[in-house]
């Protein structure tokens, strides 16, 4: 038997005939980060919880201030991508109201 064939043949082997020929593969599971990622609470804000792109976007200025705060390195996680976001929302909105004249 030639090296090819003993390959195909080993890498096969904990394959069923069935599998291959309906085409089913092997599930592939990722498992999930072990370790919990440390809650970097801002100055202001004491809660282990971000608040999310809705809160900002009815608070535009507190999405502000913690936006100021990221870019200084005082806040981090996912507070400042939620902040960012709605700001990007709202003056999104802003500018198609402008734009349409309302």
């Amino acid at each position: 038997m030639g090296d090819d064939a003993r390959q195909d043949r080993d890498h096969n082997a904990d394959r069923s005939p069935d599998r291959v020929r309906r085409g089913v593969r092997p599930a592939t599971v990722i498992a999930p980060p072990t370790a919990t990622p440390m809650a970097q609470p801002s100055a202001a804000r004491q809660s282990s919880e971000a608040r999310g792109v809705q809160y900002f976007g009815g608070n535009v200025e507190e999405a502000r201030e913690v936006v100021e705060g990221c870019r200084e390195g005082s806040v981090r996680g996912a507070e400042c991508a939620n902040a960012e976001e709605a700001i990007i929302k709202v003056e999104a909105e802003e500018r198609r109201r402008r734009f349409l004249g309302q």
